[in-house]
Protein backbone atom coordinates (compact mmCIF):
# COMPACT_ATOMS: atom_id res chain seq x y z
CA UNK A 1 0.00 0.00 0.00
CA UNK A 2 2.94 2.19 0.51
CA UNK A 3 4.22 1.34 -2.35
CA UNK A 4 1.26 2.58 -3.99
CA UNK A 5 1.04 5.95 -2.14
CA UNK A 6 4.73 6.28 -3.07
CA UNK A 7 3.88 5.85 -6.50
CA UNK A 8 0.96 8.19 -6.99
CA UNK A 9 3.18 11.10 -4.99
CA UNK A 10 5.39 10.78 -7.93
CA UNK A 11 3.23 10.65 -10.62
CA UNK A 12 1.28 13.86 -9.22
CA UNK A 13 5.25 15.65 -9.06
CA UNK A 14 5.76 14.63 -12.06
CA UNK A 15 2.21 16.08 -13.57
CA UNK A 16 2.81 19.48 -11.78
CA UNK A 17 6.24 19.72 -13.35
CA UNK A 18 5.25 18.42 -16.89
CA UNK A 19 2.32 20.83 -16.43
CA UNK A 20 4.63 23.74 -15.16
CA UNK A 21 6.86 23.61 -18.07
CA UNK A 22 4.87 21.99 -21.47
CA UNK A 23 1.15 23.16 -20.88
CA UNK A 24 1.90 27.44 -20.58
CA UNK A 25 4.86 28.23 -22.89
CA UNK A 26 6.99 25.41 -24.48
CA UNK A 27 5.29 22.74 -26.60
CA UNK A 28 1.70 25.07 -26.82
CA UNK A 29 2.62 27.57 -29.31
CA UNK A 30 0.11 26.70 -31.73
CA UNK A 31 -2.71 24.89 -29.86
CA UNK A 32 -6.11 25.59 -29.58
CA UNK A 33 -7.21 27.00 -26.15
CA UNK A 34 -9.28 23.01 -26.36
CA UNK A 35 -6.18 21.21 -27.06
CA UNK A 36 -4.18 22.94 -24.30
CA UNK A 37 -6.68 22.34 -22.00
CA UNK A 38 -7.26 18.63 -23.00
CA UNK A 39 -3.51 17.74 -22.36
CA UNK A 40 -3.29 19.31 -19.32
CA UNK A 41 -6.36 16.98 -18.14
CA UNK A 42 -4.51 14.26 -20.19
CA UNK A 43 -1.61 14.76 -17.70
CA UNK A 44 -4.14 14.92 -14.41
CA UNK A 45 -5.46 11.60 -16.22
CA UNK A 46 -2.15 9.70 -16.84
CA UNK A 47 -1.00 11.05 -13.73
CA UNK A 48 -3.80 9.26 -12.17
CA UNK A 49 -3.10 5.39 -13.63
CA UNK A 50 -6.16 6.13 -16.42
CA UNK A 51 -3.82 6.80 -19.57
CA UNK A 52 -6.78 5.05 -21.80
CA UNK A 53 -8.56 8.10 -20.91
CA UNK A 54 -5.74 10.28 -21.41
CA UNK A 55 -4.75 8.92 -24.82
CA UNK A 56 -8.70 9.15 -26.19
CA UNK A 57 -8.26 12.71 -24.84
CA UNK A 58 -5.08 13.65 -27.23
CA UNK A 59 -5.55 11.27 -30.34
CA UNK A 60 -6.90 13.44 -32.42
CA UNK A 61 -4.88 16.42 -31.92
CA UNK A 62 -1.84 13.88 -32.60
CA UNK A 63 -3.36 11.81 -35.32
CA UNK A 64 -4.16 15.08 -36.96
CA UNK A 65 -0.52 15.64 -37.65
CA UNK A 66 -0.11 18.75 -35.52
CA UNK A 67 3.62 18.63 -34.49
CA UNK A 68 2.68 20.28 -31.49
CA UNK A 69 0.22 17.76 -29.91
CA UNK A 70 2.98 15.39 -31.41
CA UNK A 71 5.58 16.65 -28.91
CA UNK A 72 3.02 17.25 -26.06
CA UNK A 73 1.85 13.62 -26.12
CA UNK A 74 6.13 12.51 -26.51
CA UNK A 75 6.38 14.00 -23.20
CA UNK A 76 3.26 12.67 -21.79
CA UNK A 77 4.58 8.98 -22.74
CA UNK A 78 8.31 9.74 -21.27
CA UNK A 79 6.40 11.72 -17.74
CA UNK A 80 3.89 9.61 -17.24
CA UNK A 81 4.30 6.28 -18.85
CA UNK A 82 1.20 6.72 -21.19
CA UNK A 83 1.40 3.49 -23.91
CA UNK A 84 -0.06 4.27 -26.68
CA UNK A 85 -2.92 1.72 -27.99
CA UNK A 86 -1.82 -1.59 -29.94
CA UNK A 87 1.41 -1.34 -28.42
CA UNK A 88 3.98 -3.84 -26.75
CA UNK A 89 4.62 -3.50 -23.02
CA UNK A 90 7.79 -2.65 -23.00
CA UNK A 91 10.61 0.06 -22.23
CA UNK A 92 11.46 -0.22 -26.17
CA UNK A 93 8.29 0.73 -27.63
CA UNK A 94 7.75 3.46 -25.23
CA UNK A 95 10.87 5.15 -26.02
CA UNK A 96 10.44 4.23 -29.58
CA UNK A 97 6.87 6.22 -29.59
CA UNK A 98 8.31 8.93 -27.40
CA UNK A 99 11.28 9.41 -30.42
CA UNK A 100 9.15 9.34 -33.30
CA UNK A 101 6.93 11.78 -31.68
CA UNK A 102 9.25 13.75 -30.69
CA UNK A 103 11.37 14.11 -33.94
CA UNK A 104 8.11 14.78 -35.92
CA UNK A 105 7.05 17.59 -33.32
CA UNK A 106 10.61 19.29 -33.00
CA UNK A 107 10.31 23.00 -33.62
CA UNK A 108 13.12 25.70 -33.22
CA UNK A 109 10.97 27.93 -31.94
CA UNK A 110 10.39 25.55 -28.48
CA UNK A 111 13.74 25.48 -27.13
CA UNK A 112 12.39 22.63 -24.53
CA UNK A 113 11.33 20.35 -27.43
CA UNK A 114 14.75 19.73 -29.01
CA UNK A 115 16.32 19.47 -25.65
CA UNK A 116 13.63 16.78 -25.11
CA UNK A 117 14.67 15.32 -28.34
CA UNK A 118 17.95 15.10 -27.91
CA UNK A 119 17.43 13.78 -24.23
CA UNK A 120 15.90 10.87 -25.89
CA UNK A 121 18.29 10.43 -28.57
CA UNK A 122 21.55 10.40 -26.32
CA UNK A 123 20.68 7.31 -24.38
CA UNK A 124 19.84 5.21 -27.89
CA UNK A 125 22.04 2.13 -28.15
CA UNK A 126 23.50 3.23 -31.93
CA UNK A 127 25.62 6.36 -31.13
CA UNK A 128 26.17 7.05 -34.75
CA UNK A 129 22.34 7.35 -36.08
CA UNK A 130 22.07 9.19 -32.67
CA UNK A 131 25.16 11.30 -33.51
CA UNK A 132 24.07 12.15 -37.05
CA UNK A 133 20.87 13.39 -35.74
CA UNK A 134 22.07 15.52 -32.64
CA UNK A 135 24.43 17.09 -35.17
CA UNK A 136 21.59 17.63 -37.32
CA UNK A 137 19.65 19.60 -34.71
CA UNK A 138 22.34 21.24 -33.43
CA UNK A 139 22.87 22.86 -36.88
CA UNK A 140 20.73 25.47 -37.49
CA UNK A 141 19.16 24.11 -40.22
CA UNK A 142 15.67 22.58 -41.28
CA UNK A 143 14.41 20.14 -38.44
CA UNK A 144 12.65 18.07 -41.47
CA UNK A 145 16.01 17.12 -42.38
CA UNK A 146 16.51 15.63 -38.64
CA UNK A 147 13.96 13.61 -39.46
CA UNK A 148 14.56 12.57 -42.36
CA UNK A 149 18.17 11.05 -41.42
CA UNK A 150 15.79 9.24 -38.89
CA UNK A 151 13.89 7.85 -41.65
CA UNK A 152 16.44 7.50 -43.60
CA UNK A 153 18.42 5.07 -41.46
CA UNK A 154 15.10 3.07 -40.49
CA UNK A 155 15.68 4.58 -37.14
CA UNK A 156 12.18 5.25 -36.95
CA UNK A 157 8.77 5.40 -39.94
CA UNK A 158 7.79 7.95 -41.95
CA UNK A 159 4.89 9.72 -39.45
CA UNK A 160 2.03 8.96 -41.67
CA UNK A 161 3.11 5.25 -41.08
CA UNK A 162 3.52 5.67 -37.44
CA UNK A 163 -0.06 7.26 -37.32
CA UNK A 164 -1.61 3.96 -39.29
CA UNK A 165 0.53 2.29 -36.88
CA UNK A 166 -1.51 3.77 -34.02
CA UNK A 167 -4.77 4.49 -35.47
CA UNK A 168 -4.86 1.18 -37.14
CA UNK A 169 -7.51 -1.66 -36.58
CA UNK A 170 -4.67 -3.58 -33.69
CA UNK A 171 -4.91 -0.11 -32.10
CA UNK A 172 -8.75 0.70 -32.65
CA UNK A 173 -9.66 -2.73 -31.28
CA UNK A 174 -6.93 -2.02 -27.94
CA UNK A 175 -6.66 0.72 -25.63
CA UNK A 176 -3.80 3.08 -24.27
CA UNK A 177 -2.18 2.02 -20.43
CA UNK A 178 0.29 2.84 -18.27
CA UNK A 179 3.34 1.57 -17.11
CA UNK A 180 5.63 2.98 -14.52
CA UNK A 181 7.81 5.93 -15.73
CA UNK A 182 10.64 5.10 -13.47
CA UNK A 183 11.14 1.83 -16.56
CA UNK A 184 11.60 4.52 -19.00
CA UNK A 185 15.16 5.58 -19.98
CA UNK A 186 15.92 9.33 -20.02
Amino acid sequence: MRLISIRNTIYGLLSIVALLLYSEGSYSGDMTMEEKDNFKRAMELAGNNKCGEAWDLISSSVTSDDRTAAMFASVLIIFTGLVPPGSPNDVLALHRHALILALHGMSRNEPESLKHTKGLLMVMPDEGIAGEILSCIDGNGDLSICESIAVGNGLIPKFQSYLGEIDGTNAKNAKAYCVSPSVIPR
